[in-house]
């Protein structure tokens, strides 16, 4: 990443989450677990897109929201170019991410977490 990593303040954590919530909800996706973190977000999701669409819509829509909130200044780059994605194919790989995003994504500092 070329650009100044961004840190997310509690503030900017919560809009982030909740853009997650209602794009899911917009496009009828269902959010399994989600927890925005100070550096990253995690999020585990049913839907019938592939992952890498679903994730831009969260990373364009998180964007918009916080600067249309004054919490990120217009032009910056908030989010790396890509991310990581994966298909999940069995309920036991999904009840695995969803454990792991609510209970052991962070390192002691807990983001914005719900599910």
């Amino acid at each position: 990443m070329s650009s100044t990593p961004v840190i997310l303040e509690a503030c900017q954590r919560l809009v982030v989450q909740r853009v997650v919530e209602e794009v899911c909800e917009v496009r009828r996706w269902a959010v399994l677990a989600v927890n925005v973190r100070t550096n990253h977000v995690h999020v585990v999701l049913s839907g019938p897109n592939a992952p890498e669409p679903m994730m831009t819509a969260f990373k364009s829509w998180s964007t918009r929201r916080l600067q249309e909130g004054g919490l990120a200044p217009r032009g910056q780059r908030v989010w790396s170019r890509h991310g990581s994605t994966r298909d999940l194919w069995s309920s036991r790989a999904v009840e695995a991410a969803c454990e792991y995003v609510r209970d052991q994504s962070g390192d002691g500092e807990r983001g914005a977490a719900a599910s």
